[in-house]
């Protein structure tokens, strides 16, 4: 009984408590959460087992087989966008990526799986084409810029749900001597499967950069 005293007294604060910005966007917040445990694991991996590391990294032909990866302008924005990447085999790799995204009156939270092959056949490293799966949830708040300038009552919020699919063309270095270090860039497109309707006035195709600074283990 005292050792479980002990354990429900080590709990932190912040799981006894549910504040009005987790009520308002629940979803952003299991994505922030998401991508902090992501990155801990990274973290606890790189740092508490460098020697299985190195030795993936030989045995993978001195290639990462995992990395994890940031969007810093998203972090400087106050946004969230991180993904981790697992190497199959010499030309395809598996990953997850979450972002959240807010402009305002409209806020982006998505969460998805992808799939990226190098053509050159070392895999996290050099041109890769990537195909993604997910799921995007859209809030949008309607104010009078909405309303042909009539009024429009109260401020009104609506949340779409839809499922996604995107299209990624990229180009990924590994740099130092131990190539751990990710730098990634490209771009592409991501649809909503969502009916017009459902969307309202949010396009049904958006364009997409990608940034990503990261670590590979």
């Amino acid at each position: 009984m005292p050792a479980r005293r002990t354990l429900i007294r080590t709990i932190p604060p912040h799981f006894k408590h549910v504040g009005a910005a987790s009520v308002a966007h629940p979803l952003s917040n299991v994505l922030r959460r998401v991508l902090y445990l992501l990155a801990a694991s990274a973290l606890s991996l790189a740092t508490v087992r460098p020697a299985l590391a190195q030795e993936r990294m030989s045995a993978a032909g001195e290639e990462p087989a995992h990395a994890f990866t940031l969007n810093p302008f998203f972090v400087l924005a106050g946004w969230i966008s991180g993904e981790y990447e697992h190497r199959l085999n010499s030309s395809l790799t598996l990953g997850a990526g979450a972002s959240y995204v807010d402009f305002s009156d409209q806020r982006y939270s998505s969460f998805e799986m992808k799939a990226r092959l190098y053509p050159n056949e070392r895999a996290m490293r050099g041109f890769e084409m990537g195909l993604g799966l997910g799921v995007t949830a859209v809030d949008t708040d309607t104010d009078d810029n909405d309303c042909n300038k009539g009024p429009c009552g109260a401020t009104e919020k609506t949340t779409v749900t839809t499922p996604t699919v995107s299209l990624e063309f990229g180009h990924q270095w590994n740099l130092g001597d131990n190539r751990r270090t990710i730098l990634a860039l490209g771009g592409g497109g991501k649809r909503f499967l969502a009916s017009k309707k459902d969307l309202n006035d949010t396009p049904r195709v958006i364009p997409f950069f990608r940034i990503a600074i990261g670590y590979g283990w």
